[in-house]
């Protein structure tokens, strides 16, 4: 018996994916949490000018969290924005690949 045929190496396998997709969502997570608004702060003082009464890099993410912890639509969507790019260029490269998809980019019947 071979070592992949085990029931624990064959366990091992079927959780990988969800590990996978759990590391994926953890790090855009917190892309979402701390890079992003550090990002919309730069390009707003740049282009704006500076934000709020004190004005803080801190003070726009500060906000940010409050909101979140409010239930705020808006601060939700900002945070999980960074995972849903992903799955849809994952999915978008997904249909890319199909077989079927590729017919149909090639003319195939």
């Amino acid at each position: 018996m071979s070592d992949a045929s085990t029931p624990e190496k064959s366990r091992e396998k079927r959780r990988d994916p969800w590990r996978r997709e759990l590391v994926i969502a953890t790090a855009m997570l917190a892309f979402g949490l701390f890079v992003l608004p550090m990002a919309i702060y730069s390009v707003g003082v740049r282009v704006i000018g500076s934000y709020g009464t004190e004005g803080g890099m801190l003070d726009l993410a500060e906000t940010i969290w409050r909101d979140l912890l409010a239930l705020a639509p808006w601060a939700w969507l900002l945070v999980l924005s960074p995972y849903v790019v992903v799955q849809a260029l994952r999915l978008a490269l997904r249909m890319w690949r199909s077989p079927r998809t590729r017919e149909v980019r090639h003319g195939a019947s």
